[in-house]
């Protein structure tokens, strides 16, 4: 190769098989070989060096790049069932996975990292159903058909167990002989105070009022205000019965009862118009 050097920027003709030396009057003078349309191929005084230079560069940035993306997703990942659990691990790389039909029991508190837990506590698999009907805190009965007004009683249903219950759905049945009216309880009842239905911790404090304080249900119409699902059945000659099913998934999110919780409803009045008069609520644990 046969270079030409420039003093000034301007373009060099020579033939095809001879290169330019090309000197930028900053003392970097670039090489450019035209004989098959090549690039820069290395600048004065140093090309090799600037080379392995980026080169370092490249690999100084990957392995930066590395630690960042190790540093993100490596420790305290833990994976838990939605459930409330009580972990105790004292060493790394440990999976907790219960057994395939029988409720797990385990209780772990997490001390290090890369740890897996799929399903802890004192809790049965996910999605397992449960339901329970309510029952008076004076006779254990579950049909509230009686007379309340001189001495209070209340539906309740507590949750005595170790784990948390959810639930979704509470449903009213009320039966009575006669057609049910709008503004009467059953068919033609009269109730003075009407009930309301509280969530309360363990220690009876309220938690939340499911039914407002300023309008207790007093009548057919108090329970559609509640429940938007309620139809009215008639089975024969037998007694209406009015049916209202209040979902509290549908409104946001199920009702948490954690140990020794309970939902209560409150009863002041005569009931005793009734031949039916039941809570159930059901949801999973």
């Amino acid at each position: 190769m046969n270079p030409v050097r420039l003093r000034r920027s301007g373009r060099v003709q020579t033939n095809e098989n001879d290169g330019i030396y090309v000197d930028d009057r900053d003392n970097d003078p670039v090489y450019v070989d035209d004989r098959d349309n090549d690039s820069v191929i290395g600048r004065g005084g140093g090309s090799d060096t600037s080379q392995l230079l980026e080169v370092i560069q490249i690999v100084l940035l990957a392995v930066l790049a590395g630690f960042v993306l190790w540093t993100a997703i490596s420790v305290h990942a833990i994976s838990v069932d939605p459930h409330e659990v009580s972990v105790k691990i004292t060493s790394d790389n440990i999976t907790v996975t219960p057994a395939a039909a029988a409720p797990v029991d385990v209780n772990v508190t997490i001390t290090s990292d890369n740890i897996t837990v799929t399903s802890v506590g004192d809790v049965p698999l996910p999605g397992e159903w449960w339901g329970k009907f309510m029952t008076l805190n004076t006779t254990g009965l579950v049909d509230a058909v009686g007379d309340y007004s001189s001495a209070a009683a209340a539906l309740q249903y507590r949750n005595n167990n170790t784990y948390n219950l959810y639930v979704y759905r509470l449903i009213i049945t009320v039966a009575d002989t006669g057609a049910f009216d709008t503004d009467f309880y059953g068919n033609n009842g009269v109730l003075t105070n009407g009930y309301e239905i509280i969530h309360r911790n363990s220690t009876g404090g309220i938690v939340h009022h499911l039914t407002d304080p300023d309008l207790n249900i007093r009548t057919n119409r108090d329970i559609a205000s509640y429940m938007y699902d309620i139809r009215i059945d008639s089975f024969g000659t037998g007694d209406e019965i009015l049916t209202a099913r209040w979902s509290f998934d549908r409104a946001g999110v199920p009702i948490v009862l954690e140990p020794g919780s309970m939902i209560e409803v409150v009863l002041t009045d005569s009931y005793t118009f009734l031949t039916g008069h039941l809570f159930n609520l059901q949801g999973s644990r």
